[in-house]
C-alpha cells in the first residue's frame, strides 16, 4: 500500500515538472482539461489511478507522452527497481495476450515494434521504460497504465471489462449515459447489464441517479442537492454513490457509437456556437447538453467531445454565447467583438473588411475576412443589414451607439416624420471622435451608406416606419431629455425667429454675453446633428417644415458676409471657399448657388493644386454639390479648413485651383 501510495507521488512529481517544462500554468491546464484549478493543484501532490484513467489521452496530447504512474522513457523501471523479477514481468504480460487471443505479430504492429524486440520483452520485461511503446503495449492489452510495470496489480476481467451498445438500439447520447449508469450499478462484473428493466428498484435508484448527475433531464437536473431531494437522500450521499459508480469505469472498454458521432460532428476548425450545434444536433443529444455529454465524457471516458468556451458573464449586452472553439481561435472572437462595438458604437454599424483590419492590427497577425464571419455568430445580437454580408450591427441594445443617438434628437426636436436623406446628412455632420489619443485609440469615423441607416432604422422598436423612407418616433420624447444644454439653448433662439436665425444672432446671445465660448457655439452649429445650415450663415432646425419669412430675414442680415462670386468679361467664374474638417472627412463640398447658377453641369478637369477631374452641379437634389473634390484635395495634401480659389470656365470645363487669403465679413 505504502509503495503504491509512493507510486502515486512520483506520478504527480511528474506531472508537475511535465507541465513546467512545457511552460504552461495551473489555471490553463485546468481549464483544458475542464476541472477547476484546485482539484488539479490536487493532483501535482499526489496523482491517484482515478483521475490518471479519465484523463490520460487529455495529457497525452497536452503534455505529449504522459507516462503515467509507469514513469518516463528514459528513467527505472519502476519504484521497485531490481526488486522485480523481469523475467516473471514479461512471462506474465505474455499469458495476458494469450488469454486475449492475440498473436505476436499483431501486438508488435500495435505497438510498433519489430517482431524480435517483442518477443524479447516478452522474455524479459526491459529494465528501463520504453515510454510509449509500453503505453501503447498496455492499450493493447487492456490493462491500467503501470500494469506491466506492478505485478501486485490484477488483471482486469477480460469478459466484464468491455460495454459495446453498438448493437444495443440507443437512439441518443442520452440513452447511452443512462445505459453506462445501468452497467455500473453492480458491483461484480459477471452480473452486469446495461438494461433499466433488469435491475432491481435500488439499482434503479442508483442508476436514475448516475444519469441524472450527467444532465439526461436537462441541465436543471444535475445538481447533487436537486437529486438527493428527489430520493429522500442527502447531497453528500448522492456523491457517494455516483463517485463509486464512476470509480467502476475505470477498467472497463467502452464502445459507445453515438457519443463517437457526437464527438466526430463537434469536431472541425468551423467556430461554432453551443447553441446552434444543439440545435442542429438535438435527435443526437437526445436531450443531454453538449457541456454535459462533455463532461461525461471527460469523467468516465477519459476523453473529450469539444472544446467549449466560457460565457463571458461580465458582459451584460452583446456577450460571447459559449462556442464550440479551438483555444487557439478564442483570442480572434474577443478581439472581433471588441473592434464591432467599438465600430457600430461610432457608425452605427460594423463592415467586414474594416472589422478584419481592426482585429489584425489588434492581435499583430493577419486575420481573414471568413476568420471575422465565422467569430461573429458567437456576438449575440449580431444581425446582418446587407445581402451581400459586409455591414452588419449588434442589435438596438448597443450601448453609447452615437448614431441612434443622433436620429432620437433629430426626431424628438422634429415632432414629425423625418425623410432617412435627412437623417443620414444629419448623422454625416454629428461629432462622434470624444476620445483623446492618450486615453484610448479614436473609434473608425466611416460613413454608413443611406441604405443601410435605412435598414437600420427599420429595426429599431422605437421608431415607426413610412413608406420606407420616412421615421417617426412611436412615442414622443421630450428635448430636454435628449439634447445638451448647448443644443437646447441654440435651438431655442431659433424657434424664437421663427425657425431661422444669423450667426450674429447666437454671437450677441451667447458669445457676447460670456454663456457660450466661440469654439463651444461653432461646435454646436456645425456638428450637432439637430442644426441645419440653410445657407452662408443662417442656421434652423432639421426635420422641421422650412421656415420661408424667417430664412429671408436671417439670409437678409447675412446678405455682407455671403460669399462673392465674380464673373471676369473671358468667362471664368471665380470664387473662394474653405472646405470643413467635417466636410473633408465626410466628402462634402458645395460652391456658392451663384456660382452653381452660372457654370454648366458636368466633368471639369481641375488645374494647379490638384489634378484630376470633378463633377459640378450633377446632383439634382442639390446643385451646388461637387463630386470628387474632397478626394483630389486630400491627395493633395491639403487639410480642411484652408481657404481655396476657385476660377471655373463653363465653355471649356476647365477648373484651376490655388490657395487664398481667409475671407474676412467686411463690417
Amino acid at each position: 500500500m505504502l509503495r503504491d501510495k509512493q507510486t502515486y507521488k512520483d506520478a504527480a512529481k511528474r506531472l508537475k515538472a511535465m507541465r513546467e517544462a512545457k511552460g504552461i500554468s495551473l489555471p490553463e491546464i485546468a481549464e483544458r482539461l475542464g476541472v477547476s484549478t484546485a482539484r488539479y493543484r490536487t493532483w501535482e501532490k499526489i496523482f491517484g489511478p482515478l483521475p490518471q484513467r479519465q484523463y490520460a489521452d487529455a495529457l497525452d496530447r497536452i503534455l505529449e507522452n504522459w507516462g503515467g504512474t509507469a514513469g518516463q522513457p528514459d528513467g527505472p523501471s519502476s519504484p521497485d527497481g531490481d526488486l522485480h523479477d523481469f523475467a516473471e514481468l514479461g512471462n506474465r504480460a505474455a499469458e495476458r495476450r494469450k488469454s486475449m487471443g492475440l498473436n505476436r505479430t499483431f501486438v508488435a504492429g500495435r505497438i510498433e515494434i519489430s517482431y524480435p524486440t517483442f518477443r524479447t520483452w516478452e522474455i524479459s520485461l526491459p529494465r528501463l521504460h520504453h515510454g510509449g511503446h509500453e503505453d501503447a503495449w498496455e492499450d493493447a492489452l487492456e490493462v491500467p497504465r503501470g500494469w506491466l510495470r506492478h505485478p501486485s496489480w490484477p488483471a482486469p476481467d477480460l469478459s466484464a471489462g468491455t460495454l459495446d451498445l453498438t448493437l444495443s438500439g440507443a437512439g441518443s447520447a442520452a440513452d447511452e449515459i443512462r445505459a453506462v449508469g445501468a452497467w455500473l450499478t453492480r458491483k461484480h462484473p459477471s452480473g452486469r447489464t446495461h438494461e433499466f428493466s433488469e435491475l432491481s428498484e435500488q439499482e434503479q435508484r442508483q442508476a436514475i441517479m448516475f444519469a441524472d448527475r450527467y444532465g439526461v433531464c436537462g441541465d436543471n437536473r444535475t445538481g447533487l442537492q436537486v437529486i438527493g431531494d428527489q430520493f429522500g437522500l442527502t447531497r453528500e450521499r448522492v456523491r457517494q454513490v455516483v463517485e463509486a459508480m464512476a470509480e467502476r469505469a475505470r477498467d472497463i472498454r467502452f464502445t459507445l457509437p453515438k457519443l463517437e458521432e457526437l464527438k466526430a460532428a463537434a469536431s472541425g476548425k468551423e467556430i461554432r456556437t453551443v447553441t446552434s450545434f444543439e440545435e442542429m444536433h438535438r435527435d443526437l443529444l437526445g436531450g443531454v447538453s453538449l457541456s454535459d455529454a462533455d463532461r461525461f465524457t471527460r469523467e468516465i471516458l477519459g476523453t473529450s467531445i469539444a472544446a467549449i468556451s466560457d460565457r463571458a458573464f461580465a458582459q451584460r449586452v452583446n456577450s460571447l454565447q459559449p462556442m464550440i472553439i479551438d483555444p487557439a481561435a478564442q483570442e480572434i472572437v474577443v478581439e472581433v467583438r471588441t473592434a464591432s462595438l467599438r465600430m457600430v458604437r461610432s457608425c452605427g454599424a460594423a463592415h467586414t473588411m474594416f472589422v478584419t483590419g481592426l482585429v489584425s492590427e489588434a492581435i499583430g497577425k493577419a486575420v481573414s475576412i471568413v476568420d471575422v464571419r465565422n467569430a461573429l455568430v458567437a456576438i449575440e445580437g449580431m444581425q446582418w443589414l446587407t445581402p451581400d454580408e459586409d455591414w452588419y450591427w449588434l442589435g438596438p441594445d448597443t450601448l453609447n451607439n452615437r448614431v441612434l443617438e443622433g436620429v432620437r434628437k433629430v426626431l424628438a426636436t422634429a415632432s414629425r416624420k423625418v425623410d432617412v436623406e435627412d437623417l443620414h446628412q444629419a448623422v454625416c455632420r454629428s461629432r462622434r471622435a470624444y476620445y483623446k489619443g492618450e486615453v484610448r485609440s479614436h473609434p473608425p469615423e466611416i460613413e454608413v451608406p443611406q441604405e443601410v441607416l435605412r435598414e437600420i432604422l427599420s429595426r429599431v422598436p422605437w421608431l415607426t416606419v413610412i413608406q420606407m423612407n420616412d421615421f417617426l418616433l412611436t412615442e414622443e420624447i421630450a428635448i430636454e431629455d435628449v439634447l445638451s444644454n448647448s443644443e437646447l439653448a441654440v435651438v431655442r433662439v431659433i424657434e424664437e425667429h421663427g425657425g431661422a436665425a444669423a450667426r450674429n444672432v447666437f454671437n450677441n446671445r451667447f458669445v457676447k454675453t460670456g454663456i457660450f465660448s466661440v469654439p463651444n457655439l461653432q461646435l454646436v452649429l456645425t456638428n450637432s446633428p439637430v442644426i441645419q445650415q440653410f445657407a452662408f450663415g443662417v442656421y434652423g432646425i432639421r426635420g422641421r417644415e422650412f421656415p420661408e419669412k424667417a430664412f429671408s430675414t436671417a439670409h437678409a442680415s447675412t446678405s455682407r458676409f455671403s460669399i462673392p462670386v465674380n464673373m471676369t468679361d473671358d468667362g471664368w467664374c471665380e470664387f473662394q471657399l474653405t472646405i470643413s474638417e467635417a466636410g473633408m472627412r465626410n466628402g462634402i463640398a458645395d460652391i456658392p448657388k451663384r456660382a452653381a447658377k452660372a457654370i454648366t453641369p458636368g466633368v471639369y478637369t481641375t488645374e494647379g493644386l490638384a489634378k484630376g477631374t470633378i463633377s459640378l452641379g450633377t446632383v439634382k437634389s442639390a446643385p451646388a454639390r461637387t463630386s470628387g473634390l474632397t478626394v483630389l484635395l486630400q491627395k493633395a495634401g491639403i487639410q480642411g479648413g484652408e481657404p481655396l480659389k476657385f476660377s471655373i470656365h463653363p465653355e471649356s470645363m476647365r477648373a484651376m485651383i490655388s490657395r487664398a487669403k481667409r475671407l474676412e465679413p467686411s463690417e
